[in-house]
């Protein structure tokens, strides 16, 4: 015999019918905005690089709700960094990096995503259960890796259609050396939150 659900008839429509999604999607879309604007408008003046806030987010949906969450989250948050000042004028260049860094930390990190339901994996509960550390260091090092990845593939887009605005192969290595290091810096201090916080949505 099936056991009955723990949440009322109500609460289950409301958790998976269309006023939820649109929840999700409302949300989304202001959480890229706010990263967007966060990382233009404050974080721009971090020397070297500015570190990508939006990599940073797309990888923690796709962590946290796999690769097809995290395509679609980089393919919104992709056209938005095409749009928003200062652009570049090639509307599809952030967004193709996103899209694949999103798709790919997906297939790479689901599995660090259950250690962050809250439930202990393993180890001692708390904040030195060793699966959670794992779990927070593979989100760092994706978050970097995505940062890193979607600066040269957004180049290479822009290489391909001749813009004059890319620089030289000199001045980008310390870029992305940076550029990865800030990123990772973000994604171990607030991206095993987020992704609970994105699990939830």
């Amino acid at each position: 015999m099936a056991r009955p659900s723990r949440l009322p008839p109500r609460a289950v429509r409301v958790r998976s019918g269309p006023a939820r999604a649109v929840l999700t999607t409302v949300a989304l879309a202001v959480a890229i905005v706010a990263a967007l604007v966060v990382e233009r408008a404050l974080l721009s003046w971090v020397p070297g690089a500015t570190p990508d806030l939006v990599a940073v987010l797309v990888v923690c949906a796709a962590v946290a709700r796999g690769p097809r969450t995290g395509a679609g989250w980089g393919l919104l948050a992709g056209v938005l960094a095409d749009l928003a000042p200062p652009s570049t004028g090639v509307v599809g260049a952030w967004a193709l990096a996103y899209v694949l860094c999103g798709a790919g930390a997906g297939v790479v990190g689901t599995g660090s995503a259950q250690t962050e339901s809250g439930r202990p994996t393993g180890g001692r509960p708390g904040r030195r259960d060793p699966a959670r550390w794992r779990s927070r260091r593979r989100i760092s090092w994706l978050a970097g890796a995505a940062a890193v990845l979607a600066a040269l593939m957004h180049l290479g887009v822009l290489a391909l259609v001749g813009d004059s605005s890319v620089p030289g192969a000199s001045p980008l290595a310390g870029t992305f050396v940076l550029g990865f290091v800030y990123a990772a810096v973000l994604g171990w201090c607030i991206g095993p939150a987020l992704v609970r916080l994105l699990r939830h949505l």
